[in-house]
C-alpha cells in the first residue's frame, strides 16, 4: 500500500522504513537477508566484485498506476580492477489499492473485497 500519493516524495521518504537512514532492529534484520538473497547471483557469475553497498532509492515513474511508486534496491559495486558498476536487484512497488482497482477494472478484472492492515493490504480480484 502506498504510503502517500507518489507526487509528494518528502511524505515518502518520511513514511518508507526502507528509506530512512534510521531502521528498527527487526527491518535491518529483514534487509540483511533480502539483501543476501539478491546478491548471490551476483557474486556467482561475476567473480571480480571486491566489495558491494546497496542502495535504495525512490522511483516515481516506473509504476504505471497513477500515484503509486516504487522502491529500486540497486548495489553498487567496486571490481577488483579498480573499476565500479551499478546493478538493478528489483522494485518494491506501492500501490494507490483505489487507482490500482480501477486500473485493473479497465483490464476486465473486479474487485471483489479488499482487506486493510496498514501498511499492507490484501485484495481479492474476479476476471469479468
Amino acid at each position: 500500500m502506498a504510503r502517500a500519493s507518489a507526487d509528494q516524495p518528502d511524505q515518502i521518504l518520511a513514511g518508507e522504513p526502507v528509506l530512512r537512514k534510521k531502521r528498527s532492529q527487526e527491518l535491518q534484520r529483514q534487509l540483511t537477508l533480502q539483501e543476501r538473497f539478491n546478491i548471490s547471483p551476483l557474486l556467482r557469475y561475476r567473480r571480480d566484485i571486491a566489495e558491494f553497498e546497496f542502495q535504495y532509492g525512490l522511483d516515481t515513474t516506473s509504476c504505471v498506476i497513477p500515484g503509486s511508486y516504487a522502491i529500486h534496491m540497486t548495489a553498487a559495486a567496486k571490481l577488483l580492477s579498480g573499476g565500479r558498476c551499478q546493478f538493478s536487484l528489483g522494485y518494491i512497488k506501492r500501490y494507490d489499492i483505489t487507482k490500482l482497482a480501477d486500473w485493473l477494472s479497465r483490464e476486465g478484472w473486479e474487485l471483489q473485497e479488499r482487506w486493510e492492515y496498514p501498511p499492507n493490504a490484501l485484495c481479492l480480484l474476479r476476471r469479468k
